[in-house]
């Protein structure tokens, strides 16, 4: 866990962290290929206690054209300001939110928890449609296979089209132009 006291905090603190996915509270969200490690400075801002990091790690992902697993490194860095208190809620209106509200998270007491924060950074950092590799051509549509891989076997036909009844008209007519019947 990343759980800071800063209580005493003067200046600024610096931590290297190397922590394992349950350690950031992960279940069976995402499939870790390797620990997450990175680093956090902690300070005194006014209007609380400024952490700043970054984030490295690489997660197994599907890819979404070809169906196969593949290693996806993240690097993803974050900025949050921690202000004492608790959340207000308002429940009567909706309000638009600034840049400077999603980086504010609250805590109570004499310790602030960085590991939610990274955690949440992470989640977001994942793509929505992620590709084993951009040019990816991914399954034929008739037979499942992997086309990059060479595993479709289907015949190349030309797609079925509203035209296609012209192609066999113009066959028929050059054949009886060239005297073939």
């Amino acid at each position: 866990m990343l759980r800071f006291d800063i209580s005493d905090l003067e200046d600024e603190i610096e931590v290297e962290f190397d922590e394992s996915s349950e350690d950031l509270g992960f279940q069976d969200e995402l499939r870790f290929a390797d620990r997450i490690k990175g680093r956090v400075r902690i300070s005194r801002v006014s209007g609380g206690i400024e952490a700043v990091g970054e984030v490295m790690t690489a997660v197994y992902l599907e890819c979404a054209r070809c169906l196969e697993t593949f290693k996806y490194p993240l690097r993803t860095s974050f900025d949050v300001i921690f202000r004492r208190g608790s959340e207000p809620i308002q429940w009567q209106e909706e309000i638009a939110l600034k840049d400077e509200d999603m980086k504010i998270s609250f805590f109570q007491g004499d310790f602030i928890d960085v590991g939610e924060e990274i955690r949440q950074d992470i989640i977001v950092s994942i793509p929505i449609k992620p590709l084993c590799k951009e040019s990816c051509k991914g399954l034929c549509p008739r037979c499942g296979g992997k086309i990059d891989k060479g595993e479709c076997k289907c015949p190349k036909e030309e797609k079925d089209s509203p035209f296609s009844i012209l192609r066999g008209m113009f066959s028929e007519k050059e054949g009886m132009e060239h005297g073939k019947s």
